[in-house]
C-alpha cells in the first residue's frame, strides 16, 4: 500500500508540475481532473509516450478481470487507467474519513513515466537520467 500511496503522490505532483509549466492551475488530488487541465497538446504526448506500456496494461487487466470473473472494460487506454485510479491517494491514505474503505483500484504508476517525459521534453535542465524508466529511455531517450 504505501508503493501506491506514493506513486499516486508522485503522478499528482508531474501532472500540477504539467499543468504549471503551462501556466494553468489545479486543485485536488483527481487525477483524472488533473489530467483533463493539461493542454490536448500535452496529452497527446503523454498518450504517445504511454503507448509503450499498452500491451503490457491490457494483458495484466485482462489477467485480473478473468481472476474475478468481471467483464473487460470496452476500451483500455490511459482514460481508463485513471478512470480507476484517479482517487488512490485519497481512498488509501485516507481511509478513516468518513468510514471509507481504502479502494485498491491502482493502474496508473506507468503513467507517471510518460508524464516525467513529457517535462523533461518541455525542460531538458530538470532530466536525471537514473529516474528514466527502461521502456520509455529506449523509444523516447534523448542524447545528451
Amino acid at each position: 500500500v504505501p508503493w501506491v500511496i506514493m506513486s499516486a503522490l508522485c503522478l499528482e505532483i508531474y501532472f500540477k508540475c504539467l499543468i504549471r509549466l503551462e501556466g494553468g492551475t489545479y486543485w485536488g488530488h483527481d487525477l483524472a481532473n488533473l489530467y483533463s487541465k493539461i493542454s490536448n497538446k500535452n496529452r497527446k504526448r503523454v498518450e504517445e509516450v504511454f503507448s509503450v506500456f499498452l500491451d503490457h496494461i491490457k494483458s495484466m487487466t485482462e489477467t485480473i478481470c478473468r481472476a474475478h470473473g468481471t467483464p473487460l472494460p470496452p476500451k483500455i487506454d490511459i482514460e481508463y487507467v485513471l478512470s480507476i485510479s484517479s482517487k488512490a491517494f485519497e481512498s488509501i491514505r485516507y481511509p478513516y474519513e468518513l468510514n471509507r474503505r481504502p479502494a485498491m483500484e491502482w493502474g496508473a504508476g506507468d503513467v507517471r513515466h510518460c508524464v516525467r517525459q513529457v517535462i523533461v521534453e518541455i525542460k531538458p535542465d530538470w532530466d536525471v537520467k537514473p529516474l528514466r524508466h527502461p521502456l520509455v529511455q529506449a523509444k523516447f531517450g534523448q542524447s545528451s
